[in-house]
């Protein structure tokens, strides 16, 4: 898609963006397809992506296990609740 840039971020907007993006983010460590400054960066994975998905996935596996931990104490206080009315 030759226009991306307009079809993602619109033609007024782009340069905004991208002076917002070299500020928060200088090193490229938050890229996607046809992201922001996507020119700029490398094809291969660089350093920065590299420890953006790993910790998107740290975030991701400890989203994981609260959910199992809350989803068992749900289960004990609704069985401790269902005892104490009998």
């Amino acid at each position: 898609m030759d226009d991306w840039k307009d079809r993602y971020w619109g033609s007024d907007n782009y340069e905004a963006l991208l002076d917002v993006k070299q500020r928060y983010d200088p090193d490229g460590i938050f890229w996607c397809r046809h992201c922001v400054n996507l020119e700029e960066a490398d094809s291969s994975l660089s350093t920065g992506a590299i420890v953006g998905i790993v910790i998107g996935g740290i975030i991701l596996l400890v989203a994981l296990v609260m959910f199992i931990y809350m989803s068992f104490n749900r289960k004990r206080l609704y069985k401790e609740l269902k005892d104490a009315a009998v």
